[in-house]
């Protein structure tokens, strides 16, 4: 081996040991993936613990092989896909946005009543609140519910997204829906109706979180419902299960916190719903990462409920990845710098399968961290500028012993 190559294998021999520093300080955790069984298009399920230590979106979540290298792949989530011949048509008699609010009259087509109404609509991703109303005779006007959250749940065969809203058993002639826009552009409802099965009425694919521990405290008129997580995890929807008398309704405010230590989001509520004896009590939130849930409860004169159990749940999501048979593969997560990656397998998602095997992940165990050298206690300016002197000294006979080498090979 010549000097030459000595000196450049010395070179990259720091650089690698540098990157693998790098790598084990940029990510907190990692899980272990199942053993691929054959090369091919797999999908991961992304954990609700994995979701405790990465970012919202996910966004530092990274696939890697045993030799370090990153493996390209595309975020999906478990939509549900339905076929027109399960849906009853609600002819939509009119449609039209005034200011804020876009109002919606429908005709129900089903005489043994609607406790529901699915609207067909090309927005992919987008919330309203909506208020609900029946009328026999379109004149008078009466509420079924005057604060339902619009969410996406499912897709049909058309390509457009389904909003789905519940509400108690109503059998009028005609609903009345009249949509909070917030200021933003109106949805575009293209169909509006029910779907015949109930099977077909479900969202999308939802995982629960671990369980979560809960408190009721009283005062007054209002409960106080506090929800925590072990660890700030991804939630969508929370579920709130009520015993009280045989018939109350009451309405009831969401406040969240990020984590234990952030107060600052208690100031104003997330969203409102419903506790009631006649539908479930499940609230919606913008999908994010929460620890602590308050929920409180208006009870005006009536004795308080008890909330007896309470259970937060987020999307699946999946990781769609090209894996190699023989290869090792881990997901890492908890690096709050990266970004998210931009890979070419974006542009083919057409070419996916749509139907793919997954592959189970291990548990969520920490990454250790690199050992943190000593701090070189600063050299005085009395012995800088020999230090430097002797310094090039040195350099300078180096250069010189290894150009003579050079030239003698």
């Amino acid at each position: 081996m010549t000097a030459k190559s000595k000196y450049f294998n010395g070179l990259l021999f720091v650089l690698f040991s540098c990157t693998f520093n790098t790598y084990g300080q940029e990510y907190n955790v990692k899980t272990s993936i199942e053993t691929v069984p054959a090369t091919g298009f797999y999908k991961i399920p992304v954990t609700p613990v994995l979701t405790g230590f990465a970012k919202s979106d996910l966004s530092d979540v990274r696939i890697v092989t045993d030799s370090n290298t990153f493996v390209p792949y595309i975020n999906q989530r478990e939509v549900r896909t339905v076929k027109p011949e399960a849906f009853t048509t609600f002819p939509i008699l009119s449609n039209t946005t005034e200011g804020r609010y876009t109002t919606i009259i429908l005709e129900n087509s089903l005489t043994a009543g609607a406790t529901n109404l699915s609207l067909a609509m090309s927005n992919t991703a987008v919330e309203r609140y909506t208020a609900v109303s029946g009328s026999d005779d379109k004149n008078k006007w009466y509420i079924i519910d005057d604060s339902i959250l619009f969410h996406r749940s499912y897709r049909n065969t058309d390509g457009n997204y389904i909003q789905t809203i519940s509400f108690p058993l109503s059998k009028y002639k005609y609903f009345k829906l009249k949509i909070n826009n917030a200021g933003s552009d109106p949805l575009r409802i293209v169909n509006a109706g029910v779907y015949k099965n109930a099977d077909m009425q479900a969202g999308p694919g939802f995982i629960n979180n671990p369980p979560a521990a809960f408190t009721q405290k009283d005062s007054g008129n209002i409960s106080y419902i506090i929800i925590k997580n072990e660890s700030p995890w991804l939630v969508r929807k929370v579920n709130v299960q009520v015993n009280g008398p045989k018939f109350y309704n009451r309405s009831a405010l969401a406040y969240i916190m990020h984590d234990k230590n952030d107060s600052s989001t208690l100031n104003d509520p997330v969203t409102t719903c419903t506790v009631s004896s006649d539908k479930p009590c499940t609230f919606d939130l913008n999908e994010q990462k929460v620890q602590t849930i308050i929920l409180e409860i208006d009870n005006k004169d009536n004795p308080a409920v008890k909330v007896i159990n309470v259970s937060t749940s987020q999307e699946q999501q999946y990781l769609v990845a090209w894996l190699e048979k023989g290869k090792t593969y881990s997901l890492l997560a908890g690096n709050p710098k990266a970004s998210a990656p931009q890979y070419d397998l974006s542009h083919f998602k057409n070419d996916i399968p749509a139907t793919l095997p997954s592959l189970s992940v291990g548990p969520v165990t920490a990454i250790p961290s690199t050992p943190t050298l000593s701090p070189v206690k600063p050299i005085t300016n009395y012995w800088l500028w020999p230090t430097i002197i002797v310094a090039v000294i040195i350099l300078s006979l180096l250069t010189y012993r290894l150009m003579k080498d050079m030239k003698q090979s």
